[in-house]
């Protein structure tokens, strides 16, 4: 695939098969810039997360990319609903759930929330601050996190909240 275009940010909810998660992870220390990614609870707790996203993997520590922190986390306080349009899946699938609407069938077979890097734009630091004074505004709707080991044990994944 060609590289894409330069870009000032990624912002992406990545298709969820294969080995996708690693490689877009993977991109997103090697391009060195900011990243808001939308992806399950259970990415941040597979064995591949952290050496992907500092750099501390064989592949990433090849790239001319700086090492990086861990991403901070954004958490919505109610779960994400994902709709597919009627007629894209199979209606004996889609029946199954029971969850129709005229937007569609409803999906939400996993917790998912925001994994953030701001870097280098904004330090983890002025994150931090800004969500603090942004708290009166969205607090009610989505909580932050600086770690994995600060995400609320409702959406941590099980694999996590035994190794931590």
């Amino acid at each position: 695939l060609p590289h894409p275009r330069p870009s000032l940010v990624v912002v992406t909810n990545p298709p969820y098969s294969e080995d996708h998660f690693q490689r877009l992870l993977r991109f997103c220390h090697s391009n060195a810039k900011p990243y808001l990614l939308l992806l399950p609870n259970y990415v941040c707790g597979k064995d591949y997360y952290l050496p992907c996203v500092t750099g501390s993997s064989r592949k990433a520590a090849a790239s001319a990319a700086p090492r990086r922190q861990e991403p901070q986390y954004l958490c919505p306080r109610r779960r994400y609903n994902y709709w597919t349009p009627k007629g894209l899946r199979d209606r004996n699938e889609m029946n199954k759930h029971g969850h129709s609407s005229e937007l569609g069938h409803r999906t939400s077979p996993f917790l998912s929330f925001w994994y953030v890097d701001l870097t280098p734009a904004l330090s983890h630091a002025e994150v931090e601050a800004s969500w603090r004074r942004a708290v009166p505004a969205v607090g009610d709707r989505c909580t932050f996190h600086k770690t994995r080991a600060d995400l609320p044990s409702a959406v941590r994944p099980s694999a996590v909240a035994r190794d931590w």
